[in-house]
């Protein structure tokens, strides 16, 4: 979606010939301010005349088609342009896109095409770039499509999938006791654009069935095979499981893989365009939102986590006693203390995953929170936990909190004080609410989180430079070897195994060919 205010700033030029004269007329006939218009003309001298109200008339009956004149008109729809976020860390940060020109002010992009450029919605700015020749327009058309870069040349598998809302959608309407009437499923069809597909008969219409719709008939795999979250697909018919992040989500989709292989990356985007519409609508007319309530846990529950705590932090005592009274043996390779430390960490980090096994076994599954981590949509089970049963220990450095006062972390607690309490343990949850201390310690590991990420951010961004700048002369030759810029062979066969990632199924080529 390109705004109409840049789409008259941006042009392509066009010869004028007899078969395209009166649309060269009709462009330049509205003008600069008219979409679509003309911004300049070329003069069969190679000069370049500014379009304004008062000599519109004058070039209109001097343009003669098949003289060399040329017409810079608007970005029209379904002109190729490329789109770019950066920083440009791979190739499919840069992208062949067809227009269409929308009111306002902003750029719009599927959100499937999100995870490519790593892009959200919150201040991201992109530049767009127009092609200004032919060979330049059948370039982008052929190589740099979208729908060319379904599957990552890092690993072979979708980097192009739904998201969040999409995901969130089908894993609700493939649930094994989902149906929707006969007219609430032919409405949903109809809003999601869809209006040639046959529904299978019967009053009632399983979200199942009507998902299959849209898979081909000689599609059949099997995801996450023996595992309680299975999907099975026979023959285009979703009989078993709920459709996830597994089947449908970027990095995992292998659905979308599946289709790639068999069907080619055009029947690719329509399955993620028509889908992923009818996930949107279906969650937007059955709603969901978040509350306070999705995140309560059963009374029972909620007694066994501080069971749970309480022990832990009894058994962290007994440990610290032990250490105390040189009873504690040192671990292989580790002085007391840091073997004292190990065995604290652990033992806490056994009851925070104790609590996490609770809730998920307790936890209402209609809740949103729990739809969402357990679709893979947004979040996990993890995230879950420290807002329903406990955040756990903080640490800094990879250790239990230490630094602070002398002797101390803060002057809330003893000098010498080794307690979990005063070395960042926080035993509330997010839905309790923290007390200052926990509230402090909380604090101090997520401050060191974030600066470890910008530095790291840093280091990574040079040395990818240093290194993409070492490897630019690189090519693959016809002979499939790799050589540099002096003719020098560096492999003999490129990435050893002569297989381009993004051409196979994660790595590997299927050797079975249909005859």
């Amino acid at each position: 979606g390109v705004p109409q205010m840049i789409a008259e700033k941006l042009t392509i030029p066009v010869k004028v010939t007899e078969r395209n004269y009166d649309q060269c007329m009709e462009w330049l006939e509205n003008g600069p301010d008219t979409h679509p218009g003309v911004n300049y003309v070329f003069q069969p001298d190679g000069s370049r005349r500014r379009v304004t109200d008062e000599n519109i008339e004058d070039l209109v009956e001097a343009i003669e088609p098949g003289e060399g004149w040329k017409v810079e008109r608007h970005l029209t729809d379904g002109d190729t342009v490329l789109f770019n976020r950066q920083p440009s860390l791979h190739r499919m940060s840069i992208m062949a896109h067809e227009v269409k020109v929308l009111p306002y002010r902003t750029f719009r992009l599927n959100l499937n095409v999100c995870a490519p450029y790593n892009a959200d919605f919150d201040g991201d700015e992109m530049n767009l770039h127009v092609p200004q020749t032919e060979e330049a327009r059948a370039e982008a058309d052929e190589l740099m499509k979208v729908q060319e870069h379904i599957k990552s040349p890092k690993m072979g598998g979708p980097i192009v999938g739904m998201l969040q809302d999409y995901v969130s959608g089908l894993y609700l309407l493939t649930q094994e006791d989902k149906e929707l009437d006969r007219e609430q499923a032919f409405n949903l069809l109809a809003e999601a654009g869809e209006h040639t597909k046959d529904l299978p008969d019967g009053e009632k219409v399983s979200g199942r069935e009507l998902v299959s719709i849209f898979i081909p008939d000689d599609i059949s795999l099997t995801i996450n095979e023996g595992e309680d979250d299975e999907v099975v697909i026979e023959d285009g018919e979703l009989v078993k499981g709920v459709l996830d992040e597994d089947a449908l989500g970027d990095y995992g989709g292998e659905i979308i893989q599946q289709l790639d292989i068999e069907y080619g990356s055009d029947m690719v985007a329509e399955f993620l365009n028509r889908v992923s519409r009818v996930g949107a609508i279906f969650l937007t007319k059955r709603g969901f939102s978040i509350g306070l309530e999705d995140l309560e846990v059963p009374e029972e529950a909620t007694e066994k986590i501080k069971d749970i705590i309480e022990d832990s932090v009894e058994d962290t005592e007994d440990l610290l006693q032990e250490y105390e009274e040189g009873k504690m043996e040192a671990m292989t390779g580790k002085t007391l203390e840091e073997s004292r430390e190990i065995r604290v960490t652990k033992e806490l980090n056994e009851a925070f995953t104790e609590i996490g096994d609770i809730i998920s076994d307790q936890f209402d599954e209609s809740s949103s929170a729990y739809v969402m981590a357990d679709s893979g949509a947004r979040g996990s089970m993890q995230n879950v936990t420290t807002m329903a049963g406990m955040l756990g220990q903080n640490s800094v450095r990879d250790t239990r909190i230490v630094r602070g006062y002398k002797e101390r972390t803060l002057s809330h607690f003893k000098k010498g004080e080794m307690s979990p309490k005063s070395k960042g343990f926080v035993s509330s949850s997010i839905l309790e609410g923290l007390d200052a201390q926990e509230m402090f310690f909380h604090q101090m590991a997520q401050r060191k989180a974030l600066a470890d990420k910008s530095l790291n951010t840093k280091t990574s961004g040079y040395m990818y430079r240093r290194i993409s700048n070492t490897l630019q002369d690189l090519r693959v030759e016809y002979d499939q070897t790799v050589r540099n810029a002096q003719g020098e062979i560096v492999q003999f066969r490129a990435g050893e195994d002569g297989v381009d990632p993004q051409k196979s199924d994660r790595g590997l080529i299927s050797t079975e060919i249909e005859r």
